[in-house]
């Protein structure tokens, strides 16, 4: 467990020391369960819970109340914890707040010993240690966000005689606040991000001919080059980044279920593929599946009346994590 947690002090140490890009991937991490059961591919899709962290456009696909609280386990190596309200603020436009909270204790402090010490005080300092370390520290991050999102719906005529093609176009917006405190260094920052979807079905008169649904999704993150300010007076950046995915679905009538296939690429630290599969039976079961980069995840979400839970494995490059989020609607 020493050896991850200093590998996170590695992570960190160019935040202290300074200025410039700072990537934001412990935050990322309080990604719902289910987002990192489809392996990160949800740009496209629209879940429950986390919507800020997946795509803001998720706020404006229905009218929904619910509480969901998020624990995330991963070998120890950090506490992760997320906390969700979504409400209707009128009859068109629907609201999220989200806190998460990520921290990381017991990160050993080295100093250098070669260049901080000349040898002879450098031996008698490290016999007069007797192995108890040089001290511990923590990282602290907290993200608070609101998201709004609505709705729009129209219709694509291509001309055909009888179909068209019926579209539901959310659009969201996340208001961010960052905090972050590293050793004796703390930091604040503040970014808004912007989502779209659009959804699309071929009707015939206004009723639907086909199974199939197609979504399209568009997410900009950080569109002011999200600033962060800390008080040993520079500053980080979190870079302008453009995410775009889609989700082909269908549902299997004598089966009662859907089946969906989704995609999405990052652009941020280059051009990543995300891959993700869900598989919705009787919306009361629904199995997940995802891919990214050689990472793994499987998840497992259930209905249980107004109750909605879901899990998830997955790999990463220090330990395996355990997600779960827990749903209540009202």
């Amino acid at each position: 467990m020493g050896l991850l947690k200093n590998s996170v002090w590695i992570l960190l140490i160019p935040l202290l020391l300074h200025g410039g890009r700072y990537g934001d991937a412990f935050i990322q991490s309080s990604a719902p369960a289910a987002s990192s059961a489809l392996g990160g591919a949800t740009v496209a899709y629209h879940g429950q819970t986390g919507i800020g962290l997946m795509n803001p456009a998720v706020a404006g696909w229905a009218s929904i109340r619910s509480l969901a609280i998020g624990y995330h386990y991963q070998g120890g190596l950090m506490t992760n914890y997320t906390l969700e309200q979504r409400i209707s603020v009128s009859e068109k436009w629907h609201s999220a707040a989200l806190w998460a909270h990520v921290g990381v204790d017991g990160i050993q402090f080295r100093p250098d010993l070669i260049s901080d010490l000349p040898p002879e005080i450098r031996q008698d300092s490290i016999r007069n240690m007797h192995g108890s370390g040089w001290g511990e520290f923590s990282d602290r991050e907290d993200l608070g966000m609101i998201t709004l999102g609505t709705m729009r719906h129209f219709k694509i005529d291509l001309g055909w005689k009888y179909f068209k093609i019926k579209a539901d176009m959310p659009l969201g917006v996340n208001i961010k606040y960052l905090r972050k405190s590293v050793w004796d260094a703390w930091a604040n920052g503040f970014g808004i991000d912007l989502g779209a979807q659009v959804g699309m079905r071929v009707v015939e008169n206004d009723e639907p001919i086909s199974n199939t649904y197609y979504v399209l999704g568009l997410q900009l993150n950080d569109i002011l080059n999200t600033p962060i300010y800390w008080n040993t007076k520079h500053q980080d950046v979190i870079a302008r980044s453009l995410r775009w995915g889609a989700q082909v679905s269908q549902f299997y009538e004598k089966l009662n279920c859907t089946v969906a296939l989704l995609y999405s690429n990052y652009n941020e630290n280059g051009n990543r593929h995300h891959w993700g599969t869900e598989v919705d039976i009787a919306h009361q079961v629904l199995l997940r599946g995802g891919y990214f980069s050689g990472r793994y995840g499987v998840g497992l979400g259930v209905v249980l009346n107004m109750w909605h839970i879901d899990y998830t494995f997955s790999t990463s490059e220090l330990t395996a994590a355990h997600r779960v989020n827990l749903t209540i609607r009202y």
